[in-house]
């Protein structure tokens, strides 16, 4: 049952919050203008864009704030007003999070919302109030029926961060295919120890020499969030957080793994996977995010960087490699830590 859809079913209260998330790319666009007629060429030519003062041809600002509708279409929102207030464009390939968070209700199903929209820089592109019906108890059984019937939203696979078991699915794309975040499982090993130990081949991924099996894994890392991104039938990345101390009072501290297949990196697979998991290790409650990244790997480092992660420090020869081609070499680590705006608080 789509999470979403489900939370309406059971009932929506002020506080409660739901997000979405998408990357949009220029089939997105083309589609949008086609059946708008909007073909301001500020989405079309680049030339026109450089005159506006853009780096690159930008998505309707509409576009972008279907999202919204997106929400408000799994719960059986009926709107009466809207209010949109755009603050930065979207590009081709920007990852869009979008989460509504309901501010108010009546007795009658009246409702209020606030919205916002930010980007895989964490910076806000659209915020929007919101005003409308939510659903009754007769429209909540028909809403439940449709789920039982095969509802909609299960082909619309929309992303509720939580990825709680049988939630759906993060969608987006990668170079024109479609891509889903999902949760990573016993199945998912086999393809994700491959992707392992093609890092660790690198040289540049981990001290580690090489991929363990299941059981290790398992014992070593949380058990949620992880996550894998799939292009098609394939496995393109893994993403998974380990403690980084048994003490309670770290008990909302993690460290981050994130390996992407090297023929899907500098795509965006990346970006959406960390971003995803970011988002569910809040919805866990947990506060800090910590990677240990070597220098070399400025890929990763930048990626980091991109989605809050500053740089504490240097470890300098914190460990020595004893495989590949760098092996009896000590290296460095570089540090870098992400404190949560709303796990922790």
């Amino acid at each position: 049952m789509p999470s979403i859809r489900k939370q309406a079913v059971k009932g929506l209260k002020p506080g409660d919050s739901l997000s979405v998330s998408r990357i949009f790319g220029e089939e997105d666009v083309q589609r949008f203008a086609d059946i708008t007629r909007d073909y301001n060429p500020v989405h079309f030519d680049e030339r026109f864009t450089r005159t506006k003062g853009f780096s690159g041809r930008i998505c309707h600002g509409l576009l972008v704030a279907s999202m919204i509708s997106e929400i408000g279409g799994q719960i059986g929102w009926l709107a009466s007003g809207m209010n949109f207030r755009f603050k930065r464009p979207v590009y081709f390939g920007d990852t869009i999070l979008c989460s509504l968070t309901i501010t108010s209700m009546d007795d009658s199903g009246r409702a209020e919302a606030e919205t916002v929209l930010k980007n895989q820089d964490r910076k806000i592109v659209l915020e929007g109030s919101l005003k409308g019906i939510l659903p009754g108890d007769q429209e909540k059984k028909v809403l439940e029926a449709m789920i039982a019937e095969g509802d909609p939203t299960n082909k619309i696979r929309a992303k509720k961060f939580g990825l709680k078991p049988g939630s759906p699915r993060a969608q987006g794309r990668e170079k024109g295919r479609p891509y889903t975040i999902d949760r990573l499982t016993p199945k998912e090993w086999k393809e994700v120890r491959i992707i392992y130990e093609e890092g660790i081949a690198t040289g540049h991924a981990t001290f580690e020499e090489e991929a363990p099996g299941w059981g290790k894994w398992d014992s070593a890392h949380l058990k949620d969030p992880r996550l894998v991104v799939r292009v098609g039938d394939y496995i393109a990345g893994w993403a998974a957080l380990s403690r980084v101390s048994p003490r309670s009072v770290y008990s909302g501290v993690a460290e981050v793994s994130i390996y992407v297949k090297g023929k899907y990196q500098k795509q965006g697979i990346g970006s959406a996977l960390l971003s995803a998991l970011i988002d569910a290790s809040e919805q866990k409650g947990i506060w800090t995010l910590q990677a240990g990244i070597f220098p070399e790997n400025m890929s990763s480092i930048k990626l980091h960087k991109r989605h809050g992660f500053r740089i504490l420090g240097v470890r300098e020869k914190v460990g020595q490699m004893t495989s590949g081609e760098f092996a009896g070499q000590w290296r460095d680590v570089v540090l870098m830590e992400r404190r949560s705006k709303v796990a922790g608080r």
